[in-house]
This record gives structure tokens, C-alpha cells and sequence, in this order.
């Protein structure tokens, strides 16, 4: 049996107060929709199917109801549509780029732990490219298996985490790749 520590009750307390803070309006919202009273008031005096029967009455709140669907089938489609897109991509260039060997742990919902804009003036941010201005999504991806990019499709330096917190640690790195290998690390809970 695992122990509580402090740091896991608190987690706890907090996300029961978040998810109470969520759903508790439902609590309100639904009562409240078959409520008999002329105005919406809390908790009803009575029960009805009043504001249900003006709901559908009304033209103007069934078409925004059938376009919100709409929006959300096209959303859906579309996001698939490109969803599909990106995964053939990765597919198809991740034997040339990584190698054959490499497998990522793409997470389902990959959320970056960064965002670099890249300026062509130095001293703007910490983050210069003299070639363009450019605003870079950091994410991190973890790699099994053996990586050997083939060609010049990639220029990679594998290091393990403790090199990487050695290298973050120097000046050696320019243009702000220090900065953001040091957020890398500190995201994944490695010291610098």
C-alpha cells in the first residue's frame, strides 16, 4: 500500500475543488431548465416544460442549434482530415530522419514545453537566428530503439540526460539552444 504524502493530498484537495467548480453549475443549469416560474430563478418553485417548449418554438434557436452541428461535424472532419496528414508525415519521414531502428512515444495530445521567437536582432529576446525571424514550438518526444539518421536529413547530437544538463550548463550553445535545452531539462524534472 502506498503512503500519502503531502505533496498527493494536496493534488487531491485541488483537483476536488476544480472539478467541483466544473460540474457543480450543471447542478444549477439543469433544475433551473424546468423550472414553472416566468423567469429563471433558483431553486424552481415548480416543475415545467416551459423554457423546453419556447426552445423549440423558436426558429431562430433551432437553426443556431443545427449550425453549431454543423461547425462541430466540419471541425471534426477536418481534424482528422489533418490529424491523418501529420501521422503519414512522421511515417514517412522517420526512417530517413531518425533512422529505421527509432520508435517515438508521440503522446496523443503533444503540448509543447516552450516557445522560442527567434529574432534577426540580437538581444531581442534570448533566442537570435541572423537568418529570419522565426517562432519555434519546443516539444519533447522520447525516442526507444536505436536512432541513425541516414543521410543529411538531420544534424543531431544524441546525449543522454546527463550530458545534456552538462552542456546546458557551459556557454557553448549560441542563439538561445542553451535556453531552451535548459527548459527541456527543467521540464522533465532534471536539474541544471
Amino acid at each position: 500500500m502506498r503512503g500519502f504524502s503531502v505533496t498527493r493530498v494536496t493534488l487531491y484537495i485541488i483537483t476536488g475543488f476544480v472539478l467541483f467548480y466544473l460540474i457543480f453549475p450543471i447542478f444549477v443549469v439543469i433544475p433551473v431548465s424546468f423550472s414553472s416560474a416566468s423567469y429563471l430563478q433558483f431553486p424552481p418553485p415548480g416543475l415545467s416544460l416551459q423554457w423546453y417548449r419556447k426552445y423549440f418554438d423558436r426558429s431562430d434557436w433551432i437553426d443556431a442549434t443545427w449550425l453549431s452541428i454543423w461547425i462541430a461535424c466540419v471541425t471534426a472532419i477536418l481534424a482528422t482530415i489533418l490529424g491523418t496528414m501529420a501521422s503519414l508525415a512522421l511515417v514517412r519521414n522517420l526512417e530517413k530522419d531518425l533512422g529505421l531502428g527509432a520508435l517515438p512515444r508521440v503522446p496523443l495530445s503533444p503540448t509543447p514545453f516552450a516557445i522560442a521567437e527567434y529574432f534577426p536582432t540580437p538581444g531581442v529576446t534570448p533566442f537570435h537566428d541572423p537568418r529570419q525571424h522565426a517562432v519555434a514550438l519546443a516539444y519533447i518526444v522520447v525516442l526507444m530503439g536505436d536512432c541513425a539518421p541516414t543521410g543529411d536529413s538531420l544534424d543531431l547530437a544524441w546525449l543522454t540526460p546527463t550530458e545534456a544538463a552538462a552542456l546546458a550548463a557551459t556557454s557553448e550553445m549560441s542563439g538561445g539552444h542553451g535556453v531552451v535545452l535548459r527548459q527541456a531539462l527543467s521540464h522533465l524534472g532534471i536539474p541544471v
